[in-house]
């Protein structure tokens, strides 16, 4: 499960390396020979030596999309962000950042069904709002990012709790463990937080600070024991991968990415979503794409934005189904566009 090892970065390092010296460019060959000895025998060197080493051609397309236009009107956003769909009725939940709200859409014909929230530091008020989930049980929880909370409202809006007042610190990413608990990315703190998820008390937290410069987003893996968390590195452009044991501490157990264009690379990655088959997909927001991997850490598709950088996707009403790409599609925030997007 995306073990992907120091010596398959080395060895990438080495195929890239680029040196004005004859020298240096033979002892880069020479090193990347010694790898593909030791690696031989592994599934990473016939899952590289099987890819394609050109761009990847995604079947994938943005088939509509859900928008008025920027505003503040209904299905009209400033900065749309976090997305999540509701696995009950398959509603579209969509922070609207700048409008400090959540806006829930129609999956059906992308009408508005109802908005949630205003500007301010009461309840069911939001300051800089980011991310959005939805519990086992049918809650939403908005990332307060401002405010340092979490809201827990219900689907029509209604004021549930609040969580982490006093111990959060500009709180982003969030998802759910196996077990139901509320994982936070603590940004300002460079931590996991883990709350219960039906009274909103702290349960752990585990410091990633020695491993992520800035923790963006988080992701769950499915159908993992001890819980894998993957961890979106924004300045360090890469996605890393935690195994939590289920007390305070944890190990690195791969990465996936480094700065750059090409496939399986990233410019200040955003986003990362589970896929229920064990791989995920990132929201590479300089590269204005998204990127999704096998659970293997290869690209299967990349899909390029015609017209802004990309924010969160989420899968649409089959996103319980066992395979990766659900027949209806994918939904992401066009964060430049103002909009909703539609990828099938």
């Amino acid at each position: 499960m995306w073990k992907r090892s120091r010596l398959l970065v080395e060895l990438e390092e080495a195929l890239h390396h680029q040196s004005a010296t004859a020298e240096a460019y033979l002892e880069a060959l020479d090193t990347s020979m010694t790898l593909l000895k030791e690696l031989s025998s592994t599934r990473l060197v016939s899952a590289v030596t099987a890819r394609s080493p050109t761009t990847c051609t995604p079947p994938s397309t943005v088939v509509r999309s859900i928008s008025y236009g920027p505003g503040s009107g209904p299905n009209q956003f400033l900065t749309p962000w976090g997305v999540a769909v509701h696995p009950h009725g398959g509603e579209i939940l969509v922070v609207d950042q700048r409008n400090c709200r959540v806006q829930v859409i129609n999956p059906h014909d992308g009408s508005f069904l109802r908005s949630i929230g205003s500007k301010g530091k009461g309840s069911t008020q939001f300051r800089n709002p980011s991310h959005i989930v939805v519990l086992p049980s049918g809650l939403i929880a908005v990332s307060d990012e401002d405010n340092h909370r979490i809201q827990v409202v219900k689907l029509d809006g209604t004021f549930i709790r609040s969580i982490g007042e006093g111990c959060l610190n500009y709180p982003r990413g969030l998802d759910v463990t196996l077990s139901g608990d509320l994982v936070v990315a603590d940004w300002g703190n460079g931590r996991l937080a883990f709350f219960n998820e039906k009274d909103g008390t702290l349960v752990k937290t585990v410091d990633v600070s020695g491993e992520v410069m800035s923790l963006s987003d988080i992701a769950i893996m499915p159908c993992c024991w001890p819980t894998v968390v993957a961890l979106c590195d924004t300045l360090k452009h890469r996605v890393v991968f935690l195994n939590e044991n289920g007390t305070t501490s944890k190990s690195e157990i791969g990465t996936c990415g480094r700065k750059g264009a090409e496939d399986g690379q990233f410019d200040c990655p955003t986003f990362v979503t589970a896929l229920p088959d064990g791989g995920v997909v990132v929201s590479d927001r300089g590269n204005r794409r998204l990127q999704f991997f096998t659970k293997e850490g290869l690209v299967q598709r990349c899909v390029e934005s015609v017209s802004g950088w990309w924010g969160g996707a989420a899968l649409l009403a089959s996103q319980k189904s066992t395979t990766a790409f659900p027949t209806d599609g994918v939904v992401v925030a066009d964060c430049e566009k103002d909009s909703l997007e539609i990828l099938q």
